[in-house]
């Protein structure tokens, strides 16, 4: 359909450049290729980063790329503190080590929780961050469940949850409203706290690359939350 589609318009690009490339169907390549408009002097750059693919290629994520040679390394890590960085490495599938040119930081929090108690932790832990100065616009809560399995069967965050004055929603943020998302939705995206939930779950089922991921997500203060 998509090919149909194009012949129908005259939109074509000088130079296309794709990011998060790691994601991408193995058949989104030949849609892409069709919309430069000079397809052998074209200009096209995939960004990728292998060790954030957390879909499975037996599901049709590529393990090819349409580009031959040898890839450009980018391995300087911009985004995060030192300290978000090094506990993000204990999740590193490569020996290829990136390096941070971030701040040292301050060290992630790795909260021990029994079962039943996630609500409350959450509420001291969010308590303890507003003290700190932080706003419910810099904080994301994050789960590495996937879909509806985040929204309705993660027990930390329930759609209009009371946390103190705040509520917990994965639609838009707001004055009073802490964000909440799966991820598989904010991949490549940040936030200045990131409170990490369902971590036990993320080996389990989804491997470690989801717990790379996620890490990642924070720039300057990282919270883990593991039941027991």
């Amino acid at each position: 359909l998509f090919l149909e589609s194009i012949e129908k318009v005259s939109d074509r690009f000088d130079a296309i450049i794709v990011d998060e490339g790691q994601d991408f169907l193995q058949l989104w390549w030949d849609t892409i290729l069709r919309l430069l408009a000079d397809p052998d002097s074209g200009i096209l750059y995939i960004f990728y980063d292998d060790c954030q693919r957390i879909f499975p290629v037996k599901a049709g994520y590529p393990d090819r790329y349409p580009i031959d040679g040898q890839p450009f390394l980018l391995q300087a890590n911009c985004r995060t503190t030192q300290a978000i960085h090094n506990y993000a490495l204990r999740f590193f599938p490569d020996e290829d080590i990136p390096r941070c040119k971030g701040i040292e930081g301050r060290a992630p929090e790795i909260v021990r929780v029994q079962g039943g108690q996630e609500i409350r932790a959450l509420r001291e832990t969010i308590d303890r961050l507003l003290g700190r100065g932080v706003k419910l616009s810099d904080i994301l809560i994050l789960s590495v469940r996937r879909g509806k399995a985040a929204r309705e069967k993660s027990p930390w965050i329930r759609e209009d949850t009371r946390v103190g004055n705040a509520k917990l929603t994965w639609g838009g943020g707001g004055p009073d409203k802490i964000v909440c998302r799966s991820i598989y939705k904010v991949k490549g995206l940040e936030s200045d706290v990131v409170i990490l939930v369902d971590s036990e779950q993320a080996e389990r089922n989804y491997g470690t690359a989801v717990l790379y991921t996620a890490a990642l997500r924070a720039r300057h203060h990282l919270v883990v939350f593991e039941c027991v």
